[in-house]
């Protein structure tokens, strides 16, 4: 997982790894990251376990604490994901009207 972090100037600092592979490899886990996102943003999304599935990937490569929305329509299907605030290491501070906004 912590791999799957690094940007390409971390991975090129790595013995072994130029900047050439190091791209490579960012492509690869970003490619992972859509390949097992893609089916649920069509599913309904009714239990929190299937929000987890589709974002927790994502969110657990943060580096920072992020607040986000999943917007889904009437049928519970995704509509799209908002992020509302991106704090610091520990925290993500965002007022109600930042939410709730029309």
């Amino acid at each position: 997982a912590e791999l799957s972090r690094c940007s390409v100037k971390e991975l090129s600092e790595i013995k072994g790894i130029g900047p050439a592979k190091a791209l490579e490899l960012v492509a690869a886990f970003n490619l992972g990251k859509r390949f097992t996102q893609e089916p649920l943003s069509q599913q309904k999304l009714d239990s929190p376990e299937l929000i987890y599935k589709l974002l927790g990937d994502e969110m657990r490569m943060l580096r920072t604490e992020s607040l986000r929305v999943v917007l889904l329509d009437t049928r519970y299907r995704l509509m799209r994901v908002e992020a509302v605030s991106v704090g610091s290491m520990n925290e993500s501070i965002a007022h109600p009207r930042e939410i709730f906004r029309p």
